[in-house]
């Protein structure tokens, strides 16, 4: 399962670079869900990454959401 947060996050990572804010907020958002089981430190230290690539368009609803859940 660590993996497949892990798989998620690098999903949101490349989903924000392409500028789709709706779909790396929901990959990370599934990423943020599934570690909060795991409690791993790699996915929440690429959890951390993202949210600070996200924090620029905090603005957006649903990268304001993501930023809400995963505070």
């Amino acid at each position: 399962m660590r993996d497949h947060a892990l798989h998620l996050t690098r999903t949101a990572r490349a989903h924000l670079q392409l500028g789709d804010l709706d779909a790396a907020c929901a990959a990370a958002s599934n990423a943020y869900t599934q570690n909060a089981m795991l409690n791993s430190s790699r996915p929440t230290d690429a959890l951390d990454d993202l949210r600070e690539g996200l924090l620029p368009h905090r603005h957006v609803r649903t990268v304001r959401d993501f930023l809400q859940l995963s505070a």
